[in-house]
């Protein structure tokens, strides 16, 4: 997954995208 953000470093939008829902996945898990 990294990896596939570094390809598209160029497409900030995208990445902003998958760290915010990486972000919230993590805080859900921790909540349950």
């Amino acid at each position: 997954l990294l990896g596939g953000i570094k390809m598209r470093i160029g497409n900030t939008y995208f990445d902003a995208t998958v760290l915010g829902k990486m972000k919230r996945l993590r805080k859900n898990l921790l909540q349950s």
